[in-house]
């Protein structure tokens, strides 16, 4: 399976400004359909956002709009700006990871996928990329617990356990 980023928010920041309340700030029009359309240029106008949700969720539309381009480094920064203004923003450490992953740092996609993880537990595909990192870096005991967690969340998840066979058949009794 091909880890995917979670590209929910470019939708919901291109159909509509969002306006907030508190600080009568808007990500304009404009903005928001030049995110959708992969456009994104300095400045973004990002900045310009009082709200620190919303904000990060700019930033977070950002790195989804740079990793679809294949800017996976400017992506990057995009999900770093996102939790350093939102900490708890789940999915930019799921698609930084990600990231990090597709530009061959498996140790550090490993540790967005646990923070991601230590944010929802129940994060599903957070468990299955770290399995798939994991088993990368030849952590086969590591891989099998995250695929083996991924099935206990949904047990019609296929691909973990087509993981988990592979791995049982192909190194039985390695310890790693």
């Amino acid at each position: 399976m091909v880890m995917l980023i979670r590209s929910h928010w470019v939708s919901a920041i291109a159909t509509m400004a969002v306006i907030s309340a508190s600080s009568m700030v808007a990500i304009s029009p404009v903005v928001a359909q030049s995110v959708a359309q992969d456009e994104v240029s300095e400045p973004s106008g990002c900045e310009l956002v009082v709200d620190t949700v919303l904000r990060a969720d700019c930033y977070h539309a950002e790195g989804l709009a740079a990793y679809e381009r294949g800017e996976l480094q400017v992506a990057i920064e995009a999900y770093t700006m996102a939790l350093q203004i939102n900490p708890r923003h789940g999915d930019s450490y799921y698609n930084r990871g990600v990231a990090h992953y597709d530009l061959g740092y498996p140790e550090d996609a490993i540790a967005d996928y646990s923070q991601a993880i230590a944010l929802n537990t129940r994060d599903e595909d957070a468990y299955y990329n770290r399995g798939l990192a994991r088993y990368g870096l030849g952590d086969t005991q590591g891989a099998m617990a995250d695929f083996n967690t991924t099935l206990s969340i949904n047990p019609d998840a296929r691909d973990a356990q087509g993981w988990l066979d592979y791995i049982q058949y192909y190194a039985p009794n390695n310890d790693s």
